[in-house]
């Protein structure tokens, strides 16, 4: 794995694909955005041996879910999202809208990739992260003794869903 780059804000990323649902159309809930956020982690990973985000993925019940997004819209429960993930202003101690500055490339990957998530039914990609000896399922029904976190580290990542065939036929 691409050791240069650790990744960006998970809450920017996002209002990203929330800023890109929203100018087409789509409502996507919490539920939802984990999952897609999800999927296109695994496709930088696949793609570019490098993450998409930084933020530590734990294995809950409904799959793949990044702790910071769902506290962010828990309070939407499972209504549509329609306001954005925050973060504190190191320079003014204030919240502000969590954004970032995207890599060459990585902004059309992006939307690429929500386009075509946000189009799966948010069940689907549920049933589809639970899939029996994928990342989600390894974690899950771990064999040891403890798994402190539930933790879902790109390592698991790499070693059980990037060498097997996509979940999901993506647009070239």
């Amino acid at each position: 794995m691409n050791s240069k780059r650790k990744g960006y804000d998970v809450r920017a990323i996002a209002n990203l694909v929330l800023d890109i649902c929203d100018a087409r159309g789509k409502v996507i809930t919490n539920l939802h955005l984990n999952k897609i956020l999800f999927f296109i982690h695994v496709e930088f990973l696949r793609e570019y041996s490098t993450p998409l985000v930084s933020a530590k993925l734990e294995a809950w019940d409904y799959g793949p879910v990044y702790r910071e997004i769902y506290n962010q819209f828990k309070k939407n429960k499972n209504l549509p999202i329609s306001n954005r993930a925050v973060k504190v202003s190191f320079d003014t101690g204030e919240k502000e809208v969590a954004t970032c500055t995207l890599k060459n490339g990585d902004s059309e990957k992006i939307e690429e990739l929500v386009l075509f998530y946000s189009d799966i039914p948010a069940g689907l990609l549920v049933d589809l992260s639970h899939e029996t000896g994928g990342a989600w399922d390894v974690v899950w029904n771990h064999k040891s003794e403890f798994n402190i976190g539930m933790e879902i580290t790109n390592e698991i990542i790499s070693d059980y869903e990037l060498n097997r065939a996509r979940r999901v036929n993506t647009v070239q």
